[in-house]
């Protein structure tokens, strides 16, 4: 129950950011405005299958449950569904701990997802990604169980495809997650007879994905577009979040901030015990693990919010590696609570101070104080440049031009525009500083807007992880070509 607690209070904790009018996070608006358009045309079908559609029609449940309740925000709907899956997916993770390698790792495993930077984060969002990781867990979890309990094994195989399949039905890649009851089914048959389960398990799971995004049939032209250009897109990249080498890449991040320093180097112990313990109810864990890597690590695009649903099993095997090693000290009992307490303390308390220190920089977003500022201090009728993830919210009374980053454009054509004040966000900048070896020409851009245009007022933002730091971001505001002074001294910090 304490660790619940924790999970929850870590989630809750900001999801009210940018409400009510300040829409902050790029992709909660196509997933609330799309069912909201649902709800008020009677139509089911979304137009739109970049992300499948349980998730949407979940919002349209809620949005109608919450019209029939009061005027309640869709967009806090939305993020405190994701909180309830993040703080469920916590006590599913207990639950495979305990049945595949004992309550102690269950436990671990729970409070390793709970103080989880990355697992928390996601979890305040309106988007997919926390219902997903539910669904996935949930299913590796009802694929061990149909390899530990015999009596009950058919049962449960049939809910791990099930489950698989709302995975899918949620977001795409997290059908993976099939491979898990399709190895359970292979593992717990004899010879022959167990690929006729493993068939099942595929059909099942395409069922439920199917009856959760019927109109991947009824609007299949539409449904085939969108799939082709999601896969084009993590083949041929996006900007600022692009690799060669992702496996490395994703690993770095696992390491800091994404799970913990601590924690990622157990994982490393519990994974190297996993395989040589050369467990059968293991088995799904860790062929779900190795399929669902490899296949996020192969594509360009490096998005490390796709590591959301394996961070459930990898935080049950860096339970795992705990273990390991505490079964290894000395017997004497009052010393090894003691050394256990300790241990555990440091593994989780940086973990804790990223979530909190997160959690605490999105409840006031720089973006809103910018828009504030100016709005305060830069005279109306000036011309202003906003790059993506600059201010939000600024009353009107201001000429302003939207560039997707500042550097797209030469520092002529600012003077051009008459522009008074540029607006950077290291929400956009950061993609290019943050890979600097793949986009140097896009560096010495701004390094050359920097130079040229002098800070004349500064908001840091959120530094836990700056490449992600949209939502609260360092906002530098720049003396323009043709700027008039503001009506106060700036003041730099």
């Amino acid at each position: 129950m304490g660790i619940l607690v924790l999970g929850g209070a870590l989630r809750l904790w900001g999801v009210r950011f940018g409400l009510p009018s300040a829409l902050l996070h790029l992709d909660e608006p196509p997933v609330v405005f799309r069912a909201r358009e649902i709800l008020q045309s009677g139509d089911g079908n979304p137009h739109w299958f970049h992300y499948p559609s349980f998730y949407l029609y979940l919002q349209v449940f809620l949005q109608a449950v919450g019209r029939v309740g009061g005027r309640t925000d869709p967009f806090l709907l939305a993020r405190l569904s994701s909180v309830a899956a993040g703080v469920l997916t916590l006590w599913v993770t207990y639950a495979l701990g305990r049945e595949s390698l004992g309550r102690a790792v269950g436990l671990l495993g729970a409070l390793f997802l709970a103080t989880s930077f990355l697992h928390s984060r996601e979890s305040h969002f309106a988007t997919v990604d926390a219902a997903a990781t539910l669904f996935v867990t949930a299913s590796v979890y009802l694929s061990v169980v149909a390899l530990k309990r015999s009596q009950t094994a058919r049962t449960a195989l049939v809910g791990a495809a099930a489950l698989a399949g709302l995975a899918a039905g949620t977001k795409y890649n997290a059908g993976l997650v099939g491979v898990a009851p399709a190895v359970a089914a292979r593992a717990g048959g004899r010879g022959g007879r167990s690929w006729p389960w493993v068939g099942g398990v595929v059909a099942a799971a395409g069922l439920v994905f199917l009856l959760t995004t019927p109109y991947a049939i009824l609007d299949w032209d539409a449904f085939v577009e969108d799939i082709r250009f999601e896969s084009r897109h993590y083949r041929e990249g996006h900007f600022g979040f692009e690799g060669g080498f992702n496996a490395a890449y994703f690993a770095r991040y696992l390491f800091s901030p994404g799970l913990g320093e601590g924690i990622v180097l157990f994982l490393v112990v519990g994974l190297v015990a996993s395989i040589a313990r050369r467990d059968r109810a293991l088995a799904p864990i860790l062929g779900f693990l190795a399929v669902y890597y490899v296949s996020i690590s192969a594509v360009r695009v490096n998005f490390v919010r796709n590591l959301m649903p394996i961070l459930p099993v990898l935080c049950v095997l860096a339970g795992w590696g705990v273990w390991v090693v505490v079964e290894r000290l000395p017997a004497q009992r009052v010393t090894r609570m003691l050394t256990t307490g300790a241990l555990l303390a440091g593994l989780v308390v940086l973990p804790i101070w990223r979530t909190a220190t997160y959690s605490r920089a999105i409840s006031h977003s720089t973006r809103v104080d910018a828009a504030r500022w100016i709005a305060e201090h830069v005279p109306r009728g000036s011309t202003l440049a906003f790059e993506l993830y600059g201010p939000e919210n600024l009353p009107g009374g201001y000429r302003v031009l939207m560039v997707l980053h500042l550097s797209d454009r030469p520092l002529q054509w600012y003077e051009a525009q008459g522009v008074d004040y540029l607006v950077a966000s290291s929400g956009a900048y950061e993609m290019a500083y943050s890979n600097s070896d793949r986009y140097p020409e896009v560096v010495a851009r701004y390094d050359e807007i920097f130079r040229r245009f002098p800070v004349v007022h500064q908001i840091p933002g959120e530094t836990i992880d700056p490449l992600y730091s949209s939502i609260s971001p360092t906002i530098r505001i720049l003396r323009g070509p043709d700027a008039r002074s503001p009506t106060t001294t700036a003041r730099d910090r």
